[in-house]
């Protein structure tokens, strides 16, 4: 098997595995855990108006801590799906596919930048940086 394909392959999986763990939440409701203040009941991030970005990246008070990105992107999700939590759900479960492949990405390069390898086709650092991500 070629460096590229078992690159590629390790990719899909690393894509899938998170995918098939959290494809129940598809099905899922909103949660009062924390949905109700950041969602739901939050009309500041139910569209992308003028006010409500400016809100978004100066409220220091509605949450415990800042978090515009987040309010930022249930805001978009809400341009999609509405107040759907499937919307909101899928959205979540994309980002932890696409945080295990950028973590891929990463931990490979950090090795092969350890070991000062000119050689990218080194198979045990896609075994490697997989295993780590």
């Amino acid at each position: 098997m070629s460096d590229r394909n078992r690159t590629l392959i390790l990719c899909g999986l690393l894509l899938s595995v998170p995918f098939l763990v959290f494809f129940p939440t598809l099905e899922a409701g909103f949660l009062n855990w924390d949905d109700d203040v950041n969602v739901f009941n939050n009309p500041k991030v139910q569209g992308l108006t003028g006010e409500n970005l400016a809100w978004m990246f100066t409220d220091f008070k509605h949450a415990i801590r800042y978090k515009p990105l987040s309010w930022l992107s249930w805001a978009i999700v809400h341009e999609f799906s509405g107040l759907n939590p499937f919307g909101y759900h899928l959205a979540n479960v994309l980002v932890h596919c696409a945080n295990g492949l950028f973590l891929f990405l990463l931990i490979r390069k950090l090795i092969e930048l350890g070991i000062h390898s000119s050689s990218p086709g080194n198979s045990n650092l896609d075994w490697l940086a997989a295993g780590g991500a």
